[in-house]
């Protein structure tokens, strides 16, 4: 009868460790980071532009997520952005060629958000530093749209409220 209740008690043992380390994708430190205003959304800034320091990048925050875009100008060629801020300090750049349509818009610009007309992608890690002002991301994935090189970091400063 021991052994049964050893052999159980393992197997529970096994299911939480299993539960705890696929179940559970925010650590603690991202969680109280998250409640502290580290891993701000555009909801927390909207009607904002912010402006990449290390490369031709602009994003407007509307406060609403379907209409976060920007503008990614590299060799001379624009190229409209779709971001998205992931629950868990991660923020995504599609690239896409100028003159596609879809909801979201730059004045009379707009961009379809497809697979299909895909230039490029950046995914990286990112946090708000209040004392500074500045999205600071470390760039961990990227395809390039025009044979760029990204830097492994990138930082965002507020320029402008509309």
């Amino acid at each position: 009868m021991k052994s049964v209740s050893k052999i159980a008690s393992l197997v529970l043992l096994l299911i939480l460790c299993m539960i705890f380390m696929f179940g559970c994708t925010v650590s603690p430190i991202v969680g109280i980071k998250q409640s502290l205003g580290y891993y701000p959304n555009s909801s927390d800034f909207p009607n904002t532009r912010w402006k990449c320091h290390e490369m031709d990048i602009s994003l407007d925050m509307y406060g609403n997520s379907d209409d976060d875009v920007g503008v990614y100008t590299v060799n001379g060629k624009r190229y409209l952005v779709k971001y998205y801020f992931v629950p868990i300090a991660m923020l995504e750049f599609e690239f896409y060629p100028e003159g596609s349509e879809t909801s979201a818009s730059i004045g009379s610009e707009s961009l379809q958000s497809n697979e299909d007309n895909i230039s490029g992608f950046v995914s990286m890690d990112y946090e708000y530093n209040k004392k500074t002002g500045l999205i600071t991301c470390k760039v961990y994935g990227n395809k390039p749209v025009d044979g760029e090189t990204f830097p492994k970091e990138l930082t965002f400063e507020k320029i402008e409220t509309k």
